[in-house]
């Protein structure tokens, strides 16, 4: 598969390392130079997987997902025989707007968790300082709100930006 590759190799071990990358670097330069890649245009269509390769104009379908990448492969293999030469499959589905509307309204609702979620960690080291200066000990904090000693230390010595202090270290 690499034939006519010559890597020539230091006489010495100390760059076996710088060797190792050089080495792997100019394989994978050939190999991708070598390679051709595929695209695959993947769609539902009611029951089936629509598949399409532009590189080929040709199409084929799939009734599992899981089966797109065994298609694609035998529709490139019977319209091109490709001798055994490698090659890549670039696969790239195109989900429904419906779908790609419930994709997104999840990923606003995971940031907005976030920021709920760091909002109450700022909550939470808030009520620990408040009782903290009020001469409560860390223990006693902690069994106070349900929470252990380690919790407690943690949210102590924690630092956030909105709250501009440096942790406190004891």
């Amino acid at each position: 598969m690499l034939e006519g590759l010559t890597v020539p190799i230091p006489a010495t071990t100390r760059w076996a390392t710088t060797l190792a990358v050089d080495i792997f670097k100019e394989c994978r330069e050939v190999l991708v130079a070598k390679m051709r890649t595929y695209h695959v245009e993947v769609t539902r269509d009611g029951r089936f997987w629509l598949i399409r390769i532009p590189e080929i104009n040709r199409s084929t379908q799939a009734l599992r997902y899981r089966d797109v990448p065994v298609m694609a492969r035998e529709l490139v293999e019977i319209m091109e025989k490709p001798d055994g030469a490698e090659y890549a499959l670039d696969i790239e589905v195109t989900l429904p707007s419906a779908v790609q509307d419930h994709l997104a309204r999840a990923e606003v609702l995971r940031a907005e968790a976030g920021r709920k979620q760091s909002e109450a960690a700022a909550e939470s080291r808030a009520a620990v300082r408040e009782l903290l200066s009020q001469g409560l000990s860390q223990r006693e904090a902690g069994e106070v709100l349900g929470l252990s000693f380690q919790r407690v230390n943690q949210l102590v010595n924690s630092w956030h930006p909105r709250t501009r202090d440096s942790p406190r270290r004891r």
